[in-house]
């Protein structure tokens, strides 16, 4: 099966050209941006509303609900396991409650409906800390991998590249090499495809041979994954090649002489976008 079609996460869609398509892609990613703060700055309860609205982000974008599915459904998946793993995990608090003055015969009532330990089935103890903590935890998750994913999605790397260009651009006053950072960034996110795909290869090669890993001894496995991946590496040094051959025959010698395909420019779109996010970070920091 291929990984990339089964879960399309991260992956450009060119079509159809949603209003998310149409953002400046400097609006997308302070966007970005903004979603680390709401990770450092805030709470659980106000993580996840943001996880509730770029999910209805996501509904009114107007992307195929074929792709929602795939993406939301694994991503919340992975959201349920890291949130049963943190609740059911020790809280590390170790809190052993001792009463401040002996009691003798006493069977005096809890003045309070409060409890520490929410939940004790055994071994499985689920206390607030862990609750919160798992909370906390999962809805960062979940935000980061939305926010980065309708980024991905929605925009094509060339994009990525200007707008960040773009972005550093002051920093060239104090002698930062902007267009390196911004060539090596454009790099990276085509390569990164043909990792997966060069993975994808060698994994079917090694399923058509009919090897079958259980018969192995686990000397034999570990040579066997040795082989396959100074393959792996030395299919990754061939592209990396003809990539560096393809940009040498383009005539290419350096980010000096590079001509910006594209010229940015905000519109009415982007300014509602901020004026969303600025309000709910307003909202946030006053209720």
């Amino acid at each position: 099966m291929d990984l990339l079609r089964s879960l399309p996460i991260g992956l450009y869609i060119e079509k159809p050209q949603t209003w998310i398509h149409q953002l400046d892609p400097r609006t997308k990613l302070l966007w970005a941006v903004g979603i680390l703060l709401v990770c450092i700055l805030t709470e659980w309860p106000f993580r996840w509303a943001m996880v509730g609205l770029f999910f209805i982000a996501s509904l009114l974008s107007g992307l195929p609900a074929r792709l929602l599915v795939k993406q939301w459904g694994g991503l919340l998946w992975l959201g349920a396991f890291v949130l049963g793993s943190a609740i059911l995990a020790p809280d590390g608090l170790l809190i052993d409650p001792q009463p401040r003055s002996p009691v003798l015969g006493a069977d005096l009532p809890q003045p309070t409906d409060y409890k520490y330990t929410l939940v004790q089935l055994g071994f499985l103890t689920i206390t607030r800390y862990s609750l919160e903590f798992g909370l906390q935890v999962t809805a960062s998750l979940l935000l980061l991998f939305v926010g980065t994913n309708l980024l991905l999605t929605t925009t094509t790397p060339e994009e990525l590249a200007l707008g960040v260009e773009r972005l550093l651009s002051p920093l060239k006053r104090w002698g930062v090499d902007v267009d390196e950072v911004v060539l090596a960034l454009a790099l990276a996110l085509r390569f990164f495809p043909l990792v997966v795909e060069e993975v994808q290869n060698l994994v079917r090669s090694v399923r058509t041979r009919g090897i079958d890993w259980k018969k192995f001894s686990y000397g034999k496995q570990a040579r066997l994954v040795l082989m396959v991946s100074s393959t792996l590496v030395e299919n990754l040094f061939a592209r990396s090649g003809q990539i560096a051959q393809a940009m040498y025959t383009r005539g290419y010698t350096g980010p000096s002489n590079r001509l910006a395909g594209r010229t940015l420019s905000f519109s009415a779109q982007d300014f509602w976008a901020f004026g969303v996010f600025g309000l709910c970070l307003l909202g946030r920091f006053l209720v």
